[in-house]
């Protein structure tokens, strides 16, 4: 039943039915304290309030906020799940209309991947959804970085998604090299291969 369930506020959100989908998850949550995959639907749920964010409505921003914040930094979450809340806190910090919070932003990545990218007994419980989830945040920080003339922070991010094999690889060599950079070709630390 709570797979059902969740899957009937994943159509919704999917329809932009957003006040169906918001209700949908909060019955989980309220009816399934317990059930692992609440964490999910609570993570639905801040998707669900961001989605919502108007100008001048504070309420679903602070929502969303506190949710993705609270999910970010739970022990008990999966990491996968840890990051991408992670990821969706720091893009939400850095497109919150008319003050958008880039400092804070850039602090939540850099601790997303200081723990999980660069700490190497973290680094192999990423699952592909972590994984993903950091590449994304690496370009984010990169885009962000080049936009404000940051070009050696922005290269610095593009050619991490290339030395930790993330997704997204051919893209970060074309933003590394718009960046004024020279894509590394071989990872370090390998060799080349033998032709």
């Amino acid at each position: 039943v709570f797979y059902a369930r969740l899957k009937q506020g994943d159509l919704a959100r999917q329809l932009n039915d957003f006040p169906r989908a918001l209700l949908t998850y909060e019955f989980l949550i309220n009816k399934y304290p317990q059930h692992s995959g609440v964490l999910s639907a609570e993570l639905a749920l801040a998707a669900c309030h961001r989605a919502q964010i108007t100008p001048g409505d504070v309420t679903h921003y602070e929502s969303a906020l506190a949710i993705f914040e609270r999910l970010q930094d739970l022990p008990a979450a999966p990491v996968d799940l840890r990051v991408e809340a992670g990821f969706q806190l720091g893009d939400l910090l850095a497109t919150s209309g008319k003050s958008p919070e880039f400092a804070r932003a850039e602090a939540v990545w850099w601790t997303l991947i200081t723990i999980y990218l660069l700490d190497d007994t973290q680094a192999v419980k990423l699952g592909p959804k972590g994984r993903y989830w950091l590449a994304r945040a690496l370009l984010r920080l990169g885009d962000l970085r080049q936009e404000r003339g940051g070009l050696e922070e922005a290269r610095n991010a593009y050619e991490l998604i290339l030395l930790k094999n993330l997704p997204f690889a051919k893209l970060a060599r074309e933003m590394f090299t718009r960046a004024g950079g020279k894509p590394p070709h071989v990872r370090r630390g390998t060799r080349p291969r033998a032709r």
